[in-house]
Protein backbone atom coordinates (compact mmCIF):
# COMPACT_ATOMS: atom_id res chain seq x y z
CA UNK A 1 0.00 0.00 0.00
CA UNK A 2 3.04 2.31 -0.20
CA UNK A 3 3.90 4.10 -3.47
CA UNK A 4 7.60 3.29 -3.06
CA UNK A 5 6.87 -0.45 -3.00
CA UNK A 6 5.79 -0.51 -6.63
CA UNK A 7 8.31 -1.50 -9.27
CA UNK A 8 7.05 0.58 -12.18
CA UNK A 9 6.81 -2.53 -14.35
CA UNK A 10 3.17 -3.41 -15.09
CA UNK A 11 0.92 -2.23 -12.29
CA UNK A 12 1.20 1.31 -10.98
CA UNK A 13 0.52 2.44 -7.42
CA UNK A 14 -2.26 4.71 -8.72
CA UNK A 15 -3.98 1.90 -10.61
CA UNK A 16 -3.70 -0.52 -7.70
CA UNK A 17 -4.86 1.94 -5.04
CA UNK A 18 -7.82 3.02 -7.22
CA UNK A 19 -8.82 -0.63 -7.59
CA UNK A 20 -8.57 -1.33 -3.85
CA UNK A 21 -10.49 1.86 -3.02
CA UNK A 22 -13.16 1.21 -5.66
CA UNK A 23 -13.84 -2.32 -4.46
CA UNK A 24 -14.04 -1.10 -0.90
CA UNK A 25 -16.49 1.72 -1.71
CA UNK A 26 -18.61 -0.70 -3.74
CA UNK A 27 -18.89 -2.95 -0.69
CA UNK A 28 -17.18 -5.87 -2.38
CA UNK A 29 -14.22 -6.22 0.00
CA UNK A 30 -13.59 -6.21 3.73
CA UNK A 31 -10.75 -3.82 4.56
CA UNK A 32 -8.52 -3.66 7.62
CA UNK A 33 -5.85 -1.00 7.92
CA UNK A 34 -2.53 -2.32 9.17
CA UNK A 35 -1.28 -1.43 12.62
CA UNK A 36 1.99 -1.68 14.48
CA UNK A 37 1.80 -2.84 18.08
CA UNK A 38 4.88 -1.37 19.76
CA UNK A 39 4.31 -3.17 23.05
CA UNK A 40 3.10 -6.61 22.07
CA UNK A 41 2.96 -8.98 19.15
CA UNK A 42 -0.35 -8.02 17.55
CA UNK A 43 1.01 -6.15 14.54
CA UNK A 44 -0.62 -6.93 11.21
CA UNK A 45 -0.41 -5.74 7.63
CA UNK A 46 -3.18 -3.92 5.79
CA UNK A 47 -5.68 -6.47 4.49
CA UNK A 48 -8.23 -6.27 1.70
CA UNK A 49 -10.29 -9.45 1.39
CA UNK A 50 -12.98 -10.54 -1.04
CA UNK A 51 -16.34 -10.80 0.73
CA UNK A 52 -19.41 -12.87 -0.09
CA UNK A 53 -20.82 -10.19 -2.40
CA UNK A 54 -17.68 -10.13 -4.56
CA UNK A 55 -17.55 -13.93 -4.72
CA UNK A 56 -21.20 -14.05 -5.77
CA UNK A 57 -20.65 -11.29 -8.36
CA UNK A 58 -17.66 -13.12 -9.86
CA UNK A 59 -19.50 -16.45 -9.83
CA UNK A 60 -22.16 -14.83 -12.01
CA UNK A 61 -19.49 -14.63 -14.71
CA UNK A 62 -18.27 -18.16 -14.11
CA UNK A 63 -15.21 -17.09 -12.08
CA UNK A 64 -14.64 -18.99 -8.84
CA UNK A 65 -11.63 -19.51 -6.53
CA UNK A 66 -11.29 -23.00 -7.97
CA UNK A 67 -10.90 -21.88 -11.60
CA UNK A 68 -8.99 -18.61 -11.21
CA UNK A 69 -6.09 -20.04 -13.20
CA UNK A 70 -8.39 -20.31 -16.22
CA UNK A 71 -9.09 -16.57 -16.11
CA UNK A 72 -5.84 -14.99 -14.98
CA UNK A 73 -2.44 -15.64 -16.52
CA UNK A 74 1.05 -15.01 -15.22
CA UNK A 75 3.26 -12.79 -17.33
CA UNK A 76 5.79 -14.73 -19.41
CA UNK A 77 9.41 -14.46 -18.28
CA UNK A 78 11.03 -11.21 -19.36
CA UNK A 79 14.33 -11.24 -21.25
CA UNK A 80 15.06 -7.75 -19.89
CA UNK A 81 13.58 -5.23 -17.47
CA UNK A 82 14.04 -1.45 -17.11
CA UNK A 83 15.80 -1.60 -13.73
CA UNK A 84 17.95 -4.71 -13.31
CA UNK A 85 19.81 -2.95 -10.46
CA UNK A 86 18.07 -1.31 -7.50
CA UNK A 87 19.60 0.62 -4.61
CA UNK A 88 17.58 1.20 -1.44
CA UNK A 89 17.93 3.27 1.69
CA UNK A 90 18.65 1.55 4.99
CA UNK A 91 15.82 -0.39 6.56
CA UNK A 92 14.85 0.65 10.08
CA UNK A 93 12.59 -0.84 12.71
CA UNK A 94 9.72 1.41 11.63
CA UNK A 95 10.40 1.83 7.93
CA UNK A 96 11.33 -0.38 5.01
CA UNK A 97 14.15 0.70 2.72
CA UNK A 98 12.96 2.69 -0.31
CA UNK A 99 14.48 3.14 -3.75
CA UNK A 100 17.00 5.88 -4.25
CA UNK A 101 18.87 7.36 -7.18
CA UNK A 102 22.40 6.35 -8.07
CA UNK A 103 24.76 6.71 -11.02
CA UNK A 104 23.63 4.01 -13.43
CA UNK A 105 26.47 4.92 -15.80
CA UNK A 106 29.15 4.02 -13.28
CA UNK A 107 31.28 1.12 -14.47
CA UNK A 108 30.29 -1.05 -11.50
CA UNK A 109 26.57 -0.42 -12.02
CA UNK A 110 26.90 -1.18 -15.74
CA UNK A 111 28.75 -4.44 -15.04
CA UNK A 112 26.17 -5.62 -12.52
CA UNK A 113 23.28 -4.63 -14.80
CA UNK A 114 24.78 -6.55 -17.72
CA UNK A 115 25.13 -9.59 -15.49
CA UNK A 116 21.46 -9.46 -14.45
CA UNK A 117 20.40 -8.80 -18.05
CA UNK A 118 22.22 -11.94 -19.14
CA UNK A 119 20.60 -14.04 -16.40
CA UNK A 120 17.13 -12.73 -17.28
CA UNK A 121 17.64 -13.40 -21.00
CA UNK A 122 18.80 -16.93 -20.22
CA UNK A 123 15.92 -17.69 -17.85
CA UNK A 124 13.39 -16.34 -20.34
CA UNK A 125 14.24 -19.40 -22.46
CA UNK A 126 13.75 -21.95 -19.65
CA UNK A 127 10.54 -23.76 -18.80
CA UNK A 128 9.32 -24.00 -15.21
CA UNK A 129 6.59 -26.36 -14.08
CA UNK A 130 4.69 -25.96 -10.78
CA UNK A 131 6.19 -22.50 -10.29
CA UNK A 132 6.29 -19.12 -12.02
CA UNK A 133 9.10 -16.74 -12.88
CA UNK A 134 9.06 -13.30 -14.42
CA UNK A 135 12.51 -11.74 -13.92
CA UNK A 136 15.36 -11.11 -11.50
CA UNK A 137 16.48 -7.86 -9.98
CA UNK A 138 19.67 -7.33 -7.98
CA UNK A 139 18.88 -5.25 -4.89
CA UNK A 140 21.53 -3.34 -2.95
CA UNK A 141 21.01 -1.70 0.43
CA UNK A 142 22.05 1.12 2.77
CA UNK A 143 22.76 3.58 -0.02
CA UNK A 144 21.88 6.55 2.20
CA UNK A 145 24.28 5.46 4.95
CA UNK A 146 27.18 3.67 3.30
CA UNK A 147 26.99 5.50 0.00
CA UNK A 148 25.99 4.36 -3.47
CA UNK A 149 28.87 1.91 -3.72
CA UNK A 150 26.68 -1.11 -4.52
CA UNK A 151 28.50 -3.24 -1.97
CA UNK A 152 25.81 -3.91 0.65
CA UNK A 153 23.14 -6.56 0.11
CA UNK A 154 23.19 -7.42 -3.56
CA UNK A 155 21.14 -10.61 -3.72
CA UNK A 156 19.07 -11.55 -6.76
CA UNK A 157 15.33 -11.32 -6.10
CA UNK A 158 12.58 -12.72 -8.26
CA UNK A 159 10.02 -10.03 -9.13
CA UNK A 160 6.61 -9.98 -10.74
CA UNK A 161 4.40 -11.82 -8.27
CA UNK A 162 4.85 -15.26 -6.72
CA UNK A 163 8.35 -16.64 -7.17
CA UNK A 164 10.32 -19.71 -6.19
CA UNK A 165 11.98 -17.70 -3.44
CA UNK A 166 8.67 -17.12 -1.72
CA UNK A 167 7.40 -20.69 -1.99
CA UNK A 168 7.46 -23.01 1.06
CA UNK A 169 10.25 -25.57 0.84
CA UNK A 170 7.76 -28.43 0.62
CA UNK A 171 6.11 -26.93 -2.47
CA UNK A 172 9.45 -26.36 -4.19
CA UNK A 173 10.00 -30.12 -4.25
CA UNK A 174 7.47 -30.42 -7.08
CA UNK A 175 9.25 -27.89 -9.33
CA UNK A 176 10.49 -29.06 -12.72
CA UNK A 177 13.03 -27.19 -14.83
CA UNK A 178 12.66 -27.99 -18.52
CA UNK A 179 10.68 -31.07 -17.53
CA UNK A 180 13.30 -32.46 -15.14
CA UNK A 181 12.92 -32.90 -11.36
CA UNK A 182 14.99 -30.51 -9.28
CA UNK A 183 16.86 -30.26 -5.99
CA UNK A 184 18.50 -27.44 -4.08
CA UNK A 185 22.24 -27.19 -3.55
CA UNK A 186 22.49 -25.23 -0.32
CA UNK A 187 25.49 -23.49 1.26
CA UNK A 188 25.36 -24.65 4.87
CA UNK A 189 25.56 -21.87 7.49
CA UNK A 190 26.47 -19.41 4.75
CA UNK A 191 26.68 -16.09 6.60
CA UNK A 192 28.32 -17.39 9.75
CA UNK A 193 30.87 -19.28 7.62
CA UNK A 194 31.65 -16.10 5.68
CA UNK A 195 31.95 -14.15 8.95
CA UNK A 196 34.57 -16.62 10.20
CA UNK A 197 36.48 -16.22 6.94
CA UNK A 198 36.38 -12.41 6.92
CA UNK A 199 37.61 -12.24 10.52
CA UNK A 200 40.23 -14.97 9.99
CA UNK A 201 38.66 -17.00 12.79
CA UNK A 202 38.92 -20.82 12.68
CA UNK A 203 35.56 -22.56 12.33
CA UNK A 204 34.35 -24.80 15.17
CA UNK A 205 35.37 -28.38 14.44
CA UNK A 206 32.07 -30.16 13.82
CA UNK A 207 30.30 -31.34 10.65
CA UNK A 208 27.22 -29.19 11.21
CA UNK A 209 27.88 -25.77 12.70
CA UNK A 210 24.32 -25.55 14.05
CA UNK A 211 24.23 -29.00 15.66
CA UNK A 212 25.65 -28.60 19.14
CA UNK A 213 22.88 -28.73 21.76
CA UNK A 214 19.55 -30.23 22.72
CA UNK A 215 17.82 -27.40 20.90
CA UNK A 216 16.60 -28.30 17.38
CA UNK A 217 18.89 -27.18 14.59
CA UNK A 218 16.14 -24.92 13.21
CA UNK A 219 15.97 -23.03 16.51
CA UNK A 220 19.72 -22.39 16.56
CA UNK A 221 19.62 -21.28 12.93
CA UNK A 222 16.72 -18.90 13.66
CA UNK A 223 18.65 -17.28 16.52
CA UNK A 224 21.79 -16.80 14.42
CA UNK A 225 19.87 -15.47 11.42
CA UNK A 226 17.94 -13.00 13.58
CA UNK A 227 21.13 -11.80 15.29
CA UNK A 228 23.21 -11.39 12.14
CA UNK A 229 20.36 -9.50 10.47
CA UNK A 230 19.95 -7.14 13.42
CA UNK A 231 23.50 -6.10 14.26
CA UNK A 232 23.16 -6.97 17.94
CA UNK A 233 21.23 -9.40 20.14
CA UNK A 234 17.49 -9.14 20.58
CA UNK A 235 15.95 -9.28 24.02
CA UNK A 236 13.52 -11.98 22.87
CA UNK A 237 12.41 -13.74 19.71
CA UNK A 238 11.53 -11.05 17.12
CA UNK A 239 7.96 -11.22 15.86
CA UNK A 240 9.11 -11.50 12.24
CA UNK A 241 11.42 -14.42 13.09
CA UNK A 242 8.62 -16.27 14.88
CA UNK A 243 6.23 -15.79 11.96
CA UNK A 244 8.84 -16.85 9.39
CA UNK A 245 9.66 -20.03 11.33
CA UNK A 246 6.00 -21.03 11.47
CA UNK A 247 5.43 -20.28 7.79
CA UNK A 248 8.52 -21.88 6.31
CA UNK A 249 9.16 -24.91 8.51
CA UNK A 250 7.58 -28.23 7.66
CA UNK A 251 6.30 -28.77 11.20
CA UNK A 252 5.20 -25.14 11.85
CA UNK A 253 8.04 -24.51 14.30
CA UNK A 254 6.97 -22.39 17.29
CA UNK A 255 10.07 -20.56 18.51
CA UNK A 256 8.24 -19.17 21.52
CA UNK A 257 8.36 -22.64 23.08
CA UNK A 258 12.12 -22.20 23.44
CA UNK A 259 13.66 -19.87 26.01
CA UNK A 260 15.44 -17.17 24.02
CA UNK A 261 18.18 -16.52 26.57
CA UNK A 262 18.93 -20.21 26.95
CA UNK A 263 19.32 -20.55 23.18
CA UNK A 264 21.53 -17.45 23.14
CA UNK A 265 23.77 -18.77 25.90
CA UNK A 266 24.22 -22.17 24.25
CA UNK A 267 24.97 -20.57 20.88
CA UNK A 268 27.57 -18.10 22.17
CA UNK A 269 29.41 -20.92 23.92
CA UNK A 270 29.37 -23.14 20.84
CA UNK A 271 30.26 -20.33 18.39
CA UNK A 272 32.61 -17.98 20.32
CA UNK A 273 32.96 -15.61 17.36
CA UNK A 274 29.40 -14.40 17.93
CA UNK A 275 30.15 -13.18 21.44
CA UNK A 276 31.53 -9.92 20.06
CA UNK A 277 28.95 -9.57 17.27
CA UNK A 278 27.47 -6.25 18.55
CA UNK A 279 30.93 -4.66 18.22
CA UNK A 280 31.90 -6.27 14.94
CA UNK A 281 32.49 -3.86 12.04
CA UNK A 282 31.12 -6.42 9.56
CA UNK A 283 27.35 -6.13 9.20
CA UNK A 284 24.59 -8.14 7.53
CA UNK A 285 24.89 -6.09 4.34
CA UNK A 286 28.55 -7.02 4.03
CA UNK A 287 27.84 -10.71 4.60
CA UNK A 288 25.01 -10.71 2.09
CA UNK A 289 27.10 -8.96 -0.55
CA UNK A 290 30.06 -11.31 -0.10
CA UNK A 291 27.67 -14.25 -0.44
CA UNK A 292 25.91 -12.81 -3.48
CA UNK A 293 29.08 -12.49 -5.56
CA UNK A 294 30.00 -16.21 -5.78
CA UNK A 295 26.34 -17.24 -5.96
CA UNK A 296 25.62 -15.01 -8.97
CA UNK A 297 28.93 -15.94 -10.58
CA UNK A 298 27.91 -19.59 -10.23
CA UNK A 299 24.58 -18.93 -11.96
CA UNK A 300 26.38 -17.21 -14.84
CA UNK A 301 29.05 -19.88 -15.26
CA UNK A 302 26.54 -22.73 -15.13
CA UNK A 303 24.55 -21.01 -17.88
CA UNK A 304 27.41 -19.97 -20.15
CA UNK A 305 29.74 -22.96 -19.82
CA UNK A 306 27.37 -25.84 -19.13
CA UNK A 307 23.94 -24.58 -20.24
CA UNK A 308 22.58 -25.51 -16.81
CA UNK A 309 19.73 -23.33 -15.48
CA UNK A 310 20.26 -22.62 -11.77
CA UNK A 311 17.57 -20.66 -9.95
CA UNK A 312 19.03 -18.66 -7.03
CA UNK A 313 17.22 -18.85 -3.70
CA UNK A 314 19.67 -16.62 -1.84
CA UNK A 315 22.12 -19.14 -0.32
CA UNK A 316 21.07 -22.06 -2.50
CA UNK A 317 20.48 -22.91 -6.15
CA UNK A 318 17.50 -24.89 -7.45
CA UNK A 319 18.85 -27.05 -10.29
CA UNK A 320 17.98 -30.11 -12.42
CA UNK A 321 18.75 -33.21 -10.37
CA UNK A 322 21.01 -34.69 -13.07
CA UNK A 323 23.36 -31.68 -12.84
CA UNK A 324 24.04 -31.67 -9.10
CA UNK A 325 27.70 -32.72 -9.23
CA UNK A 326 28.59 -30.07 -11.80
CA UNK A 327 26.72 -27.46 -9.77
CA UNK A 328 28.57 -28.40 -6.58
CA UNK A 329 31.92 -28.13 -8.31
CA UNK A 330 31.16 -24.72 -9.80
CA UNK A 331 29.82 -23.32 -6.52
CA UNK A 332 32.88 -24.45 -4.58
CA UNK A 333 35.19 -22.99 -7.21
CA UNK A 334 33.41 -19.64 -7.15
CA UNK A 335 33.43 -19.43 -3.35
CA UNK A 336 37.12 -20.26 -3.42
CA UNK A 337 37.66 -17.53 -6.01
CA UNK A 338 35.75 -14.79 -4.19
CA UNK A 339 36.26 -15.71 -0.53
CA UNK A 340 39.09 -18.19 -0.36
CA UNK A 341 36.95 -20.86 1.26
CA UNK A 342 35.39 -24.16 0.26
CA UNK A 343 31.84 -24.14 1.63
CA UNK A 344 30.00 -27.13 2.99
CA UNK A 345 27.13 -27.93 0.62
CA UNK A 346 23.89 -29.72 1.36
CA UNK A 347 21.49 -31.30 -1.13
CA UNK A 348 17.81 -30.77 -0.38
CA UNK A 349 14.77 -31.99 -2.27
Amino acid sequence: MKPECFTGLHISYRGFSDCVHGLRVAGLTDYEKGEKDWKGDKSFATRSKANADLLAYAAGYGITPANLIDHFEHLPAAASIPDPIVLKTAKTYIKEGVRMRFDRNHSTAIRYAEQVDFINAYWAKQRLTNATHYAFQRVFARGDIDGANLDKGGRLYGIGGSTLQGMPAEERKAILINGEPTVEVDVKASHITILHRLTNTPMPNRPDLYDFSDFPRAVIKAFITASLGYGAFHADWPEETVETAKRKSKDKLDLQKYDFNAVKEATLIAIPLLQDWPNCKIRWGDLQFRESEPMIASVVELATVYDIPAYPIHDSLRVPVSKVEIVKTVMQQQFQRYLGLKPMLDIKE
